[in-house]
């Protein structure tokens, strides 16, 4: 009989689902709820993990229901991203249909939080979140917990069974766990929650039309069901002109703005207290939402039946009027996301078709770009800001196997209304240079705000990049730069990358992210490869106390001579004045400092610096 137990399940998980819900309206179709895969299954291409597709996007990772050395862990991909959030924390979490993922490094890896079990195995908290229960929104509040300085994340969920929905809650202690209590359930479907403040948070059970509010999220606070005095839905008030087919789609909030949209368009202004009904954008319906602030957003909708569309409508009066399609394309849009009020997400697909797409405007929608295809149906979008400069975009989406994937782009997006310490350029891509050779590029850390700042910091760069700078705070006032030396050297052969850490006081940590390749067929040369107007040797090398510097200008100059310890501090200026044309040289007396590697560094105006690594034995 355990022999079988495989194959019982596997029956049970493609078996349809009898409670499963059309979304739509007349002839048109949205999608279906719990979704189901394709059968059979088209055929898609897979990217690896960490896999850069193009300029900009990369794919970070898969997301699987259970734990990859499950024997039989193929037989449960039932990864569909349904929500995603960021914490204020480097923490961040991904909603699927029966599990939620967890990541604590910025969204580079992300983890299951229930790895173990495949369905109704036992030996799980998130045992209550299999089948006929799905998860369907999450939703992270917006201040940290004193009691545990984590954020609570929230989960709107439903039984397809019994046509009830929950309300949940995640939370830390040593480890995220689900907690056992149920914070709200409901006679209906609750397919999203919204958290607007660290106290108000709105669940919608967005198939019947219902809307509760809560003005405390403690696990014991009641939710009120808003009556049709505080949601307009009462016929002859004119808000909206027809509430057949009634559903809710998606919801945003940015306090104390909250717009939901599908079938009609759910307005309040006072963080959910009272709503107005008015009807969707699209003249079929909208399926997604995101607002920049109170006045700019964007809303998104698509079909799959009678055939594969997809839209996006923009507002500048915080929902009360929307503009045309701005965007009309062949594959059904099931994301959007504003990252400023310029620059925009939209994306979409359809895994029974493997395609998906993600398109892009920096003009305010007036004119999109596809930005990225992929064999996945794109289902959400969300951001992240690294710092004052940049911010990170993430997308999650689901392959025809209904394995999860998230894809990441880093976008600039400057917020000038603090101070803004930005590295120009924030790539160094040195090339391909010979073992034991090294080379030195310049970047300039400039403050493009209207505060002052100081950077405080450098770290990263692992073995192989070498930053040049003191242990000293370097303050910058607004338009002011100062510029960052860093050393690409290798005694072995490979492609070698790393992130250097820039840490400022204000701006957050800024990232440059360096790349250098030694390849095997590269013999050393017989010189340094240096700038042609300058040659610049130590001797002896390595040395033990006292050592020639030796360095050559073919014009006038203004240049400094100066030397560094493998942290990047300074360790001693050798010159510092105007030179003739001609050749010149220094003593530098290392016999008071410990055995190690040093740099030491020629910079002439107008010019690349020039670096030589010395090591010193005692």
């Amino acid at each position: 009989m355990p022999r079988l137990l495989p194959a019982v399940l596997l029956l049970f998980l493609l078996m349809p689902v009898s409670q499963a819900r059309t979304i739509g309206r007349g002839p048109y179709v949205s999608q279906e709820f719990p979704p189901r895969k394709p059968d059979p299954l088209p055929a898609f291409s897979v990217p690896r993990s960490g896999e850069a597709l193009d300029e900009s996007w990369s794919f970070v990772q898969y997301l699987y229901d259970v734990d990859t050395t499950y024997a039989t862990y193929l037989q449960y991909l039932n990864a569909v991203p349904v929500g995603m959030g960021f914490a204020r924390s480097d923490s961040g979490f991904l909603a699927t249909l029966h599990t939620v993922f967890v990541t604590t490094d910025r969204g580079s890896s992300w983890r299951n939080l229930d790895p173990a079990p495949p369905p109704r195995t036992g030996g799980s908290d998130y045992i209550a979140l299999r089948e006929p229960t799905f998860i369907n929104s999450l939703s992270i509040r917006p201040v940290l917990r004193d009691s545990a300085l984590y954020d609570s994340v929230f989960l709107s969920t439903i039984n397809s069974d019994e046509n009830t929905g929950t309300i949940r809650l995640i939370y830390y202690r040593s480890v995220y766990f689900l907690n056992p209590l149920l914070s709200f359930v409901a006679p209906y479907w609750l397919t999203l929650v919204t958290v607007v403040d660290s106290a108000t948070a709105c669940a919608l059970a967005g198939l019947d039309g219902q809307i509760y509010r809560t003005a405390s999220l403690s696990v014991s606070a009641p939710w009120e069901r808003l009556n049709p005095d505080k949601v307009l839905m009462r016929a002859g008030r004119g808000d909206s002109t027809d509430l057949e087919d009634t559903w809710v789609s998606a919801v945003t909030s940015t306090n104390p703005l909250i717009v939901a949209v599908g079938s009609h368009h759910w307005i309040s202004r006072n963080r959910g207290a009272k709503w107005q009904v008015r009807p969707a954008a699209d003249s079929v319906f909208d399926n997604a939402v995101s607002f920049v602030d109170t006045l700019y957003g964007m809303t998104a909708g698509g079909t799959i039946s009678p055939d594969l569309r997809g839209w996006v409508h923009r507002s500048t009066d915080g929902g009360r009027t929307w503009s045309d399609r701005l965007i009309d394309v062949t594959l059904p849009m099931r994301a959007v996301k504003m990252v400023s009020r310029q620059t925009a997400f939209a994306a979409g697909g359809y895994f029974n078709t493997a395609t998906g797409e993600i398109w892009m405007t920096t003009d305010g929608g007036q004119r999109w770009s596809r930005d990225l295809s992929v064999s996945a149906e794109i289902r959400l979008l969300e951001t992240r800001r690294v710092n004052a400069a940049y911010v990170d975009v993430f997308a999650a989406g689901a392959f025809p196997d209904f394995r999860g994937g998230v894809w990441r782009k880093r976008v600039w997006a400057p917020d000038t209304s603090g101070a803004l310490i930005v590295a120009d350029p924030d790539t160094l891509d040195f090339g391909d240079l010979p073992a034991g050779i090294g080379d030195t590029l310049i970047i300039e850390l400039r403050n493009d705000g209207v505060l002052p700042d100081t950077v405080t910091a450098i770290s990263g760069g692992a073995t192989h990049f070498f930053p040049l700078w003191s242990f000293e705070p370097v303050a910058l006032d607004p338009g002011e730069g100062t510029d960052l030396p860093v050393v690409f050297h290798s005694d072995i052969l490979g492609v070698f990358t790393a992130s250097l850490r820039v840490q400022t006081m204000h701006s957050g940590t800024v990232e440059i992210f360096c790349r250098g390749r030694v390849p095997v067929e590269m013999e050393p040369p017989g010189r340094l490869l240096l700038p042609a107007n300058a040659h610049l040797s130590v001797w002896p090398n390595p040395g033990n106390a006292t050592f020639d510097v030796r360095f050559e200008l073919s014009r006038a100059a203004v240049a400094s001579l100066r030397v560094f310890d493998l942290s990047g501090r300074m360790v001693e200026t050798l010159a510092q004045a105007s030179f003739a044309p001609g050749e010149f040289s220094r003593t530098w007396d290392a016999s008071a400092l410990a055995t190690g590697i040093y740099f030491v560094r020629l910079d002439v105006a107008g010019t690349l610096g020039v670096t030589q690594k010395v090591l010193l034995v005692k």
